[in-house]
């Protein structure tokens, strides 16, 4: 990516520790669900990419439409939606 390059991206971050089920199910390893990352880990991985001005917005309204998806999970304790921002320095 050239310098001042900016990225935006919409995905599912994980609050909590995933329960093994949840992990080993392919297909909501599919879904974003079951490899989830958590915000520390996903703001890292971006810092060694060598962004800055890492912005991650979690979206606490995404709860309750992730648990109407998994309701027998109640997935809204340990997934939610966020939009992740960050750029490549200038220099």
């Amino acid at each position: 990516m050239k310098p001042g390059g900016r990225i935006a991206i919409s995905d599912m971050l994980a609050v909590a520790a995933l329960p093994e089920e949840v992990k080993n199910d392919l297909s909501l390893f599919s879904a974003c669900i079951g490899g989830a990352a958590t915000v520390e880990k996903t703001t890292a991985l971006l810092e060694e990419a060598g962004f800055e001005n890492i912005k991650i917005d979690a979206r606490e309204e995404s709860k309750k439409r992730i648990d109407e998806y998994l309701p027998c999970l109640n997935a809204g304790d340990y997934i939610i939606a966020a939009y992740i921002e960050a750029e490549k320095p200038r220099r």
